[in-house]
């Protein structure tokens, strides 16, 4: 094993971004309405518009990526910025754990807790890199 990234670790790290959603995700359908659209002191407010806001993000950066290797892209009332794609395949994850942290802590509070989000849950126990669909 190297210590290059390959595209097999880009999809690997995509998986878990996936299954990580996926339970934060299942834990917000288990909650009443209320408590999914309450506002709390978390960035985006409740837990539906934090979780509006990391998957839509998430929707524009790979739509963005789609334009070539280095990509342009404008931040309200800031200067145009440029960036190789891996700059905007790594901010896409952490983008998303940043939100996904702040949504778990709300779940979490209000009694639905999505369980245990870290990669080494998602990684097979037998300690190989070899999971389902990747």
């Amino acid at each position: 094993m190297g210590s290059d990234m390959h595209i097999t670790d880009i999809r690997l790290m995509y998986a878990y971004n996936d299954w990580a959603n996926t339970r934060v995700l299942e834990a917000a359908s288990r909650l009443p309405e209320a408590l999914y659209a309450a506002k709390s002191d978390h960035s985006f407010g409740s837990i539906h518009d934090t979780l509006f806001h990391m998957l839509n993000s998430e929707v524009v950066w790979r739509t963005i990526l789609q334009h070539g290797a280095v990509v342009q892209y404008n931040m309200a009332g800031e200067p145009s910025r440029a960036r190789v794609r891996w700059h905007i395949f790594w901010h896409v994850l952490n983008h998303a754990m940043q939100h996904r942290s702040e949504v778990a802590h709300m779940l979490t509070q209000h009694g639905s807790s999505p369980g245990e989000l870290d990669v080494m849950w998602f990684m097979p126990a037998d300690g190989s890199d070899r999971v389902p669909g990747v």
